[in-house]
């Protein structure tokens, strides 16, 4: 592996790419192998950036579902059937 910065592909290792791996749930040796491609690419990356390594480390945004207190248009209310 060698050093790399700025962008990061296989063969690389650094220190982002430690931080990625700790994202993605892997081993943080900072070595760009095949884990951390399959891991990459199922975020849908190949490679990445410094720029983009808080997109990769970030959360996907999912819209809370909300458990309502509404009858339903019938009348009844689902929670007690």
């Amino acid at each position: 592996y060698k050093s790399c910065s700025g962008s990061y592909t296989r063969g690389c290792k650094s220190d982002a790419i430690a931080k990625v791996q700790g994202c993605l749930g892997l081993v943080t040796d900072g070595k760009f192998g095949p884990k951390t491609e399959a891991a990459l690419k199922a975020k849908g990356f190949s490679s990445f950036t410094d720029a983009e390594v808080d997109k990769i480390c970030n959360k996907p945004t999912t819209t809370p579902t909300v458990d309502s207190d509404e009858e339903d248009v019938d009348g009844v209310d689902p929670n007690q059937i």
